[in-house]
């Protein structure tokens, strides 16, 4: 969870939960989705939240071979 926020931040992390949002909410009143079936909604959330945590642990990467920049922790001694 840590290394999703360094690397996206607040900002990227709340974007991305909304667009999951928008594409279950899209899902639902186009009825491929129900919301009475308790397991199928569990499944959903946490796919979303693998996405996510898989999304923000490979942004570092993705960034610093874009930029060139490598992202690191700040250890003040």
């Amino acid at each position: 969870i840590r290394a999703t926020f360094t690397s996206m931040g607040t900002v990227g992390v709340v974007l991305l939960l909304a667009l999951f949002g928008a594409i279950i909410w899209w899902m639902v009143s186009a009825g491929l989705l129900s919301t009475a079936d308790r397991s199928t909604m569990a499944w959903v959330v946490l796919t979303c939240l693998g996405l996510l945590l898989g999304f923000g642990m490979s942004w570092a990467h993705i960034r610093s071979r874009i930029s060139g920049q490598s992202s690191v922790d700040r250890v003040d001694q």
